[in-house]
């Protein structure tokens, strides 16, 4: 078992991936999460998912399909079978699901299908994800899962990391993870807020590698968003109008 703090070296690439966000509604949400890209080459990436696989260059990856067995019990979330991701609220447990599946490859060649989730209970103060959860059809390197919260207001509307930060990361060890094998965050995730004068949403994000290959991959999802009343915090019952601008994203560095 493995748990440490993130290390700067990691915050630059997908630390980043965190607050340069992507419309969840568009059909092509593929943008560069690292801040020292340029605008053209993040507009190159942006466009990769609406070019035949032939026409990609570099790093890309796209909107994928739920498989049924992923979306079962999903039917008072926010999505359908097939759509790319998914919440899900049990009220009475103060419990939330994120899941979502995402095709990645480099040029012209797909890699394979990345699927992640993670469900997150509230008690007090406190959250904790577990599971959190990461699995590819083929086979990566280098899984990195992250956690942090948020909290939302008039200024941030996509959402701002807590202070003071109870950010965290989990690196898979071996490095090699074979295909669809999951790689689950240890203990799972677990926060605690000092000063609940807000309301907010877990964010966790998953990169990882491909040996032969010069890209990062990553993929962010953002919790249903819960709100406190005394100390305590609870998710929104109508929380399909509480999920913030840009609720999920993803992209490729490299």
């Amino acid at each position: 078992m493995m748990r440490s703090l993130v290390k700067k070296g990691l915050v630059t690439v997908s630390g980043s991936a965190l607050l340069i966000v992507l419309t969840a509604g568009a059909t092509s949400n593929d943008q560069s999460g690292n801040g020292a890209h340029s605008a053209h080459e993040q507009r190159s990436a942006a466009s990769q998912c609406s070019k035949p696989v032939s026409q990609r260059v570099g790093g890309w990856i796209c909107a994928g399909s739920l498989s049924s067995r992923g979306v079962t019990g999903a039917a008072s979330g926010h999505c359908k079978p097939h759509q790319s991701w998914c919440w899900t609220l049990k009220p009475g447990a103060g419990r939330s699901t994120w899941m979502g599946a995402f095709k990645y490859g480099f040029g012209r060649k797909r890699l394979g299908i990345a699927e992640v989730f993670y469900e997150v209970a509230l008690n007090g103060r406190e959250s904790v994800s577990k599971p959190v959860r990461f699995i590819s059809t083929a086979r990566v390197r280098n899984v990195i899962t992250e956690g942090d919260r948020l909290f939302y207001d008039s200024n941030h509307p996509a959402g701002q990391p807590i202070t003071p930060r109870v950010d965290e990361s989990y690196l898979h060890h071996p490095a090699n993870v074979p295909a669809r094998s999951a790689v689950e965050w240890p203990g799972g995730y677990d926060a605690f807020e000092k000063a609940p004068v807000h309301y907010g949403a877990v964010i966790h994000t998953w990169t990882w590698n491909v040996a032969g290959y010069s890209s990062t991959w990553f993929v962010f999802g953002k919790s249903i968003h819960y709100y406190f009343r005394g100390k305590r915090a609870f998710f929104f019952k109508q929380w399909q109008k509480h999920l913030g601008a840009q609720p999920v994203g993803w992209g490729a560095n490299g």
